[in-house]
């Protein structure tokens, strides 16, 4: 995911390895020591135009941490002060003071090479620091951070209107009775997005499932066929008939008690990213449903497709 640009530097024996990369109109430079990584730069738009995905509530947060970067309407997009992300535990036992000329001047060599990078190395003695010491999560417009000792992690969070939320839902009507005998037989159809903070999957929009107790269900992703799907980055079938809800570590009482079988195909963003799931289940078994079918499986993975397409197209042009 990230491109490196800058080889090494020197100081005490010790290399500072930077790399950039940029995730929708927000720019970052990570540097590492020996694999750690003790700084992160930030620099998030103070302008968006009309075809920026940058989330205009103009906030950014850290565990622990939040504030208002000024984000504001303009025909150009621009930048200002960068935000500083400092392990001030690590290994290498160095202060911020004591590698940021190094860093400033990596940043220059770095923006003569990729001229449109925007980190002003100029403006980073002027932003104050944040410590991040331990492993964190930073938000910022519809991109999330993992920061970790030895990885920082980008991922696109979806953010759905409500008039995305029912362009989704027209979908998973539009498949359901395309796909399903819905003549005789109840199927349902959902989209859960993940939360990377809660470690969660949460539905987000639905068919077939207005005043069921589980509309707004929000699972682990340790637990049932749509976590297992997730986390394996594949197709999940899972029939209750043989196994209870309880052994997928979810209570029966939270879901639909006529459910019989489900099934869950995996959502990615534009950069191959799993975001999401996609669920239909049934009061049928999984075989008469035809969840087993390879020709509705493959149905499933474009409809999948779609939906991912809806949500990048939609926060492009908002």
């Amino acid at each position: 995911m990230f491109k490196q640009l800058i080889s090494w530097i020197h100081k005490g024996g010790k290399g500072i390895n930077m790399k950039t990369s940029k995730k929708g109109d927000n720019y970052y430079c990570i540097f590492t020591i020996e694999g750690e990584v003790i700084l992160t730069i930030i620099s998030p738009p103070v302008t968006y135009g009309t075809k920026t995905d940058v989330n205009t509530s103009g906030s950014a947060s850290v565990t622990g941490f939040s504030a208002d970067v000024g984000v504001k309407y303009d025909k150009d997009i621009r930048y200002d002060h960068p935000i500083i992300l400092f392990n001030s535990n690590n290994k290498a036992g160095l202060q911020l003071k004591d590698i940021l000329p190094e860093v400033q001047e990596n940043i220059v060599k770095n923006n003569t090479i990729q001229q449109d990078f925007k980190i002003d190395p100029s403006s980073l003695s002027q932003s104050s620091p944040i410590d991040v010491p331990d492993k964190k999560y930073v938000s910022i417009g519809s991109t999330l951070m993992t920061i970790s000792n030895d990885a920082v992690v980008l991922r696109h969070i979806p953010f759905l209107s409500p008039e995305v939320k029912e362009t989704i839902e027209t979908i998973l009507e539009s498949l359901v009775k395309t796909l399903f005998d819905t003549s005789s037989n109840v199927f349902r159809a959902n989209v859960m997005l993940y939360n990377p903070i809660k470690n969660v999957l949460k539905i987000v929009a639905s068919y077939n499932m207005r005043g069921s107790v589980d509309e707004d269900i929000e699972i682990d992703v340790k637990h049932g066929g749509a976590g297992e799907s997730f986390r394996e980055n594949g197709i999940k079938i899972v029939d209750l008939v043989l196994k209870k809800h309880e052994e997928y570590g979810i209570e029966q009482k939270y879901v639909w008690t006529e459910m019989k079988s489900i099934i869950s195909v995996p959502i990615h963003d534009k950069d191959g990213m799993i975001i999401g799931v996609l669920n239909i289940d049934s009061n049928m078994k999984y075989q008469p449903a035809g969840f087993d079918n390879d020709s509705k499986q493959n149905a499933l993975r474009m409809q999948a497709k779609i939906i991912s397409n809806v949500i990048e197209y939609t926060e492009s042009v908002n």
